[in-house]
């Protein structure tokens, strides 16, 4: 290969398309021509994104940092707040049998009793106060529901007292990324491609777009969203299916006003259990995104509406304004997302509903691998076997992650939740961890890839959070040789709410600060 020939096209926007622009012009750049790597993105204006991903996970902060970004200029830009965590409302009791049951996932990991993790020591019974696990190994959900933000203004940049995330407008970060992108020496051109032109080994050798421009490159990546339009279209790649194992299909999506300037923001995703799904809530500065998550197979487009106008309540009543904007989704992931010299990114790879903020963090996965990759493959290597396993094994860990959520449930109020707890619709590896976690809990030894999107003690916030381990408390779990430390950790996580209260901000008057723009 030319060393002096190393442009790399991307085609098509929106976050992904943008993320891997701005990542890729920042990561990989170089004064030696010899090794600089020239971007250029094709964007169709006419195709909109998709706009769902509004909620982030911890990681969003490095990659923001790596790129050289200021923290809240990027949060002013993308009308961002902050995200302690997820909490799940009614996933394993209906209101009518538990008002009221939830569970957290928080960004915040439980500390260790020493060697040994906290989670075997609450199941025999250490914690003094009796708490749910959650509340008894993290501050964090406490800190969440009483209003408080993981971080003050004069904490150092993408740092705080508490690990955090964010929620933003999907639509505003791809146009903070765009404009990062194009400081940066991003070509954007606006066009449709109409023609892809291979050389005799197959791999891609330009695009033609509907005004007869050529674009010439030497690693194409395809961020077209469902459209799929190189990895899909042109090379037919496969792809893995797992409706049987997620249900759900369809989204319907709306924007709701805040009702006043001062009306307090959750600083944590709220997701609540539907009777076929589930409804997404997230607190921005001016708007909350509600959004509806539902299986076609299990209930119609208008049944799914009216819940969430239901959930909505005044706002979306009679004579209501509000847009609701439906949304097929595809679960699944494509079998190879790198093709010869052809890389999908994004909603073209693969997607799985937004349960646990995943969207974006695929893509920075992805985006994380091809620095490293693909000066390799530049210099005559061929990574993408190793590329293509990672990835397919972070999509089979996310899958198996959320469908978790839903196989644990104890709801038996509709057909689609006795579907889900069917063990005919869980993957082989799900049920090998439940058969395991019988006589014990989720534990490091679990997780198949040690860089997983989610790691052992994620699994133990939602396996404990949905009522399981309980059969565990008399058996071998594990000696415990530090069962007073463990009680001394357990006092330590209930007295740091107090403390926690004297020193964070109250989410609102911090975003508040952060957007007007004073310190």
């Amino acid at each position: 290969m030319n060393n002096n020939s190393r442009n790399l096209v991307i085609v098509g926007g929106g976050t992904a398309g943008w993320l891997t622009a701005a990542w890729l012009s920042s990561r990989l750049a170089t004064d030696d021509p010899d090794t600089a790597i020239g971007v250029t993105l094709v964007e169709a204006s006419d195709i909109p994104p998709i706009g769902v991903g509004e909620a982030t996970v911890p990681s969003i902060r490095g990659t923001m940092a790596a790129m050289g970004v200021d923290e809240f200029e990027f949060m002013r830009e993308c009308d961002a707040t902050f995200k302690h965590g997820i909490r799940f409302d009614q996933w394993c009791r209906t209101p009518a049998d538990q008002p009221g049951e939830y569970f957290y996932h928080p960004f915040q990991r439980p500390v260790k009793a020493g060697y040994d993790s906290l989670a075997g020591y609450w199941l025999k019974g250490v914690d003094p106060y009796n708490r749910l696990f959650f509340d008894a190994v993290s501050v964090q959900p406490r800190v969440a529901n009483a209003g408080f933000a993981p971080k003050r203004l004069n904490d150092p940049p993408y740092d705080g007292p508490l690990p955090y995330a964010y929620h933003l407008d999907a639509g505003k970060l791809a146009e903070f990324l765009k404009k990062l992108a194009r400081k940066r020496g991003v070509r954007h051109v606006l066009g449709k491609v109409q023609q892809i032109i291979s050389s005799d080994d197959g791999a891609i050798q330009r695009l033609v777009l509907h005004n007869g421009e050529e674009i010439s490159g030497d690693i194409f990546v395809d961020c077209t969203g469902f459209q799929s339009l190189l990895i899909g279209k042109h090379y037919g790649e496969g792809w893995n299916d797992l409706s049987r194992v997620l249900f759900c299909d369809k989204a319907i999506a709306c924007q709701v006003p805040n009702l006043s300037p001062d009306q307090p923001i959750r600083p944590f995703t709220l997701a609540t259990a539907q009777t076929a799904g589930w409804i997404w809530d997230i607190g921005l500065k001016n708007r909350r995104g509600t959004g509806h998550v539902y299986s076609s197979s299990h209930m119609s487009a208008d049944e799914a509406e009216a819940l969430l106008r239901g959930y909505i309540g005044e706002q979306a009543r009679g004579g209501s304004s509000l847009e609701f904007r439906t949304l097929d989704l595809r679960v699944g992931y494509r079998h190879r997302q790198w093709r010869k010299n052809c890389i999908a990114i994004g909603l073209s790879a693969g997607f799985l509903e937004p349960l646990e903020s995943t969207g974006i963090h695929l893509v920075e996965l992805a985006l994380y691998m091809l620095e490293k990759m693909l000066p390799r493959y530049f210099a005559g290597g061929a990574p993408q076997a190793r590329f293509n396993e990672l990835m397919r094994n972070q999509y089979d860990i996310s899958i198996d992650f959320v469908k978790l959520h839903y196989y644990l449930s104890s709801r038996t109020d509709s057909a689609f939740w006795r579907d889900n707890t069917a063990a005919e619709s869980a993957t082989a590896e799900l049920r090998e961890k439940m058969t395991a976690w019988a006589v014990g809990f989720p534990d490091i030894y679990d997780i198949r890839v040690v860089h997983s999107v989610f790691d052992h003690m994620g699994y133990q916030y939602i396996y404990f959070g949905m009522g399981r381990g309980s059969n565990s408390r008399s058996a071998m779990v594990m000696g415990h040789s530090n069962r007073q430390l463990a009680e001394k950790i357990f006092h330590t996580t209930y007295a740091a709410f107090d403390k926690a209260k004297s020193v964070l901000p109250n989410h609102r008057e911090i975003i508040d600060r952060i957007h007007n723009n004073s310190g």
